[in-house]
C-alpha cells in the first residue's frame, strides 16, 4: 500500500492543517496539560494536536506513526521560536538520551520549575542539537543539557510496557542504535560547549527496574569508550572470555550482538507472557523478520 492510499493520510492532513495556523495552534498546546503552559516542549506532547490520536489509547495505537512528522516539526519550529523571543526569561533545559531512558526520573516537576524553558528530546541528531544550543547562547540563555542513560533490556522492557499500557509505540529494533548514537552525541556535544560557563550538562544512569529507584550520576568518562557505561566497551566481567571474543568482534559488533540479544528476549517473553495484546506485539516487531517470526509461531500475545 503506498503512502497516498493509506488510511492515516486523512489524518496527517488534519494535523498539518492544525499546524498551519500557528497562532491557534500555539494555543491549543500551551492547554495541553502536559505543556505546562507552553514551558514544555517536545514532540510526544505535541501528537496530542491530533484530536483522535489524544482521546484514547486506540487512537494513540492506530496514528502514533501519522502523528511523528508534523509533531516533530512542530516541536523544534516551537523551540526556536521560543529562543529567538526570549521575553527576558534566562534558563532553558534540554533532556537527552534514548527513547525510554526513564528521563521523567531525573525531570521532576521541581526541576521543570525552576527552568523558563525545557526542550524534551533525545539530542542525537547532533548537528542540530549544536546549532539550536549555539542559537540559544546567541540569544542570552542559559542552557543546561540533562543526559540519562538506562541499560539496553530495561529500555526494550519499557516501551513494550508503554505501548501495551498508553498505546504510544515504535518498532523495538532500532532502539539499541538509538541509544548508542544518543550517547556518542552528547560526548561530541560537550567537546563542542567544553569550557563554556553557560552550558551545564550532567549525566544520569537509570539503572532501577522500576520508578522507584533513584538514577545516579555519572561522568563523561562513564560513558567515553573504555568507560563502565560505554556501549563502545565489552564490560563482561569473566575477563578471559571478553578477550577472546574481543578478537573476533569490534566493539560495534559486540555492542549489536548483545544488544540484538536484549531486543530478542524481552521480545519473546512478552510474546510467552501472554500479558500483551497481539497487535502491540505486532506493531513492535514491525519490520524485524525473526521477530515476526517469533510471534507468527507462537499462539499466545492474545489478550
Amino acid at each position: 500500500m503506498g503512502l497516498k492510499d493509506s488510511p492515516l493520510v486523512p489524518y496527517n492532513q488534519k494535523l498539518v492543517a492544525i499546524l498551519d495556523d500557528q497562532e491557534k495552534a500555539d494555543m491549543l498546546y500551551n492547554d495541553l496539560p502536559d505543556s505546562k503552559g507552553g514551558k514544555v516542549i517536545g514532540t510526544d506532547i505535541a501528537r496530542e494536536l491530533l484530536p483522535e490520536y489524544a482521546a484514547s489509547r486506540e487512537g494513540k495505537i492506530e496514528l502514533t506513526n501519522a502523528t511523528i512528522r508534523g509533531a516533530k516539526e512542530y516541536a523544534r519550529d516551537r523551540l526556536w521560536r521560543e529562543i529567538e523571543n526570549r521575553n527576558g526569561r534566562e534558563k532553558l533545559m534540554f533532556t537527552a538520551g534514548g527513547v525510554a531512558a526513564g528521563k521523567s526520573t531525573v525531570v521532576t516537576d521541581e526541576l521543570v520549575g525552576i527552568h523558563d524553558l525545557v526542550f524534551d528530546g533525545t539530542l542525537r541528531e547532533t548537528e542540530w542539537a549544536i546549532k539550536t544550543i549555539d542559537k540559544a547562547l546567541e540569544k542570552g540563555w542559559d542552557v543546561t543539557i540533562n543526559y540519562i542513560q538506562r541499560p539496553i533490556d530495561l529500555v526494550i522492557q519499557g516501551v513494550i510496557d508503554r505501548a501495551q499500557t498508553g498505546g504510544r509505540w515504535g518498532p523495538i529494533s532500532p532502539l539499541p542504535d538509538i541509544h548508542k548514537s544518543a550517547q556518542k552525541s552528547i560526548l561530541e556535544i560537550s567537546k563542542h560547549f567544553k569550557g563554556n560557563q553557560a552550558v551545564d550538562i550532567k549525566l544520569w544512569f537509570n539503572g532501577g527496574e522500576s520508578r522507584t529507584t533513584p538514577p545516579k550520576q555519572i561522568s563523561f568518562q562513564d560513558i567515553d569508550k573504555n568507560g563502565q557505561y560505554s556501549y563502545d566497551f565489552n564490560h563482561d566481567s569473566r575477563e578471559e572470555e571478553a578477550t577472546k571474543r574481543s578478537e573476533r568482534q569490534s566493539d560495534l559488533e559486540r555492542f549489536r550482538t548483545e544488544s540484538r540479544q536484549s531486543v530478542v528476549t524481552r521480545f519473546t517473553a512478552a510474546v510467552e507472557s501472554g500479558s500483551y495484546s497481539r497487535e502491540i506485539l505486532t506493531r513492535l516487531a514491525q519490520g524485524d523478520a525473526e521477530l515476526e517470526g517469533i510471534l507468527k509461531n507462537s499462539s499466545k500475545g492474545q489478550k
